[in-house]
């Protein structure tokens, strides 16, 4: 049997109730979604980890954009690299 460890959180009314609709949607729970995201974010390299927090201050959106890219289309070059 796996190791399971309880957690308490705080997050903010908005995100709570973002959080209920769509576990509501999704016939979830709240603790299912938050578990999933947890254990999805635990994965994660610690830059996609650093962005996903803001821990790149205002090049975030940069990165992220990069991000994207490279994962949505892996075979094509970056729209971002430059020519030489």
């Amino acid at each position: 049997m796996h190791d399971i460890k309880v957690i308490r959180i705080a997050v903010s009314t908005e995100a709570d109730k973002a959080i209920s609709d769509f576990a509501q949607a999704n016939d979830m729970t709240k603790l299912g979604v938050a578990s999933r995201l947890y254990e999805w974010f635990g994965r994660q390299d610690e830059g996609l980890q650093r962005m996903l927090l803001g821990m790149y201050g205002d090049l975030t959106p940069d990165i992220a954009k990069l991000v994207l890219e490279r994962t949505a289309w892996p075979d094509k070059k970056s729209t971002t690299s430059r020519k030489r």
